[in-house]
């Protein structure tokens, strides 16, 4: 990862710092327009070698209006050659606990900006690594659902337990 800021000619790559209402940094990947990976780091301590978020790999992937970008709020620590890295946006599936069986049902996930009906496996794999749909029209509200949910999650979207049909032995 390159630390040289100044050479860092596509915005898609740059590496955000985040300084978060509960006193704890993450760390984000602009991966594409509105779409950012999380790094797996939450900390008191921001990092001091931007190059291990790399090996820490994503935690999660959210998407989110780019005001705190273009205005510089967020603290441009890094860029990642996404080609290079062989890094890509993932598929997020529509999810909500209140209906698992429902949502599980419908197999929808967001795939390049589309939303598309997936096989029921393939849903179920995206769900359980969390990789579930969210957008945050500011980066207030982004920052908030970090500090809350970051730590633990996946496990504290309530993904678990699976409706029975689906959970295989």
């Amino acid at each position: 990862m390159s630390q040289d800021l100044r050479n860092s000619r596509n915005k898609y790559g740059n590496v955000y710092e985040i300084s978060l209402p509960n006193g704890k940094y993450v760390y984000v990947c602009w991966i594409k327009q509105f779409s950012f990976g999380i790094f797996n780091y939450i900390s008191e301590i921001p990092l001091t070698n931007i190059n291990q978020l790399l090996s820490l790999g994503f935690k999660a992937y959210k998407d989110c209006k780019e005001t705190a970008v273009r205005k510089k709020i967020w603290k441009m620590v890094g860029h990642i050659d996404l080609n290079k890295e062989n890094i890509i946006y993932p598929d997020q599936v529509i999810f909500l606990p209140y209906n698992k069986e429902l949502f599980i049902t419908q197999s929808q996930a967001i795939h390049h900006d589309n939303l598309i009906q997936i096989p029921t496996d393939e849903y179920l794999t995206l769900l359980k690594k969390g990789y579930i749909y969210g957008f945050f029209d500011n980066y207030q509200t982004f920052e908030l659902w970090l500090s809350a949910n970051i730590e633990d999650y996946p496990k504290n979207q309530d993904i678990f337990p699976l409706p029975d049909l689906y959970n295989k032995k």
